[in-house]
């Protein structure tokens, strides 16, 4: 099974997180914004519950030296961790942020809240 629209996921984070946490939700897009700290391609979830974390926000001039802040919504923005991940592949390493809407309808910011989450396909379409 690949990951494509439509395709149901199950993400968990909590290595070198600020707040552990695990969502379910289905893909509903790609997302290709890149920022300083190097996202750039992934796919966009929307997440069946809305979701509450502690995560550095998000901005195209954003660093890493900006103190972390609550944030909640239920759109996860995750991608690759590692070089030559393949969403081909039914599970894999992410980096995780969290959007309190559509980040692809929607110019606001989000908040990353994981350098290492985990994804798994629970169903395909």
């Amino acid at each position: 099974m690949s990951v494509a629209i439509g395709t149901r996921l199950r993400v968990g984070w909590d290595y070198m997180s600020a707040r552990a946490g695990v969502a379910t939700g289905s893909v509903v897009g790609w997302h290709s914004r890149e920022f300083s700290w190097g996202m750039k391609f992934g796919v966009v979830l929307r997440a069946d519950q809305i979701l509450h974390s502690i995560g550095s926000p998000l901005t195209p001039d954003s660093t890493p030296d900006i103190e972390d802040e609550e944030c909640e919504g239920n759109f996860l923005v995750l991608s690759p961790r590692y070089a030559g991940h393949s969403w081909d592949d039914n599970e894999g390493t992410v980096q995780v942020a969290l959007y309190s809407s559509d980040p692809l309808a929607s110019d606001l910011s989000g908040h990353r809240i994981a350098s290492h989450g985990v994804y798994r396909v629970i169903d395909d379409r």
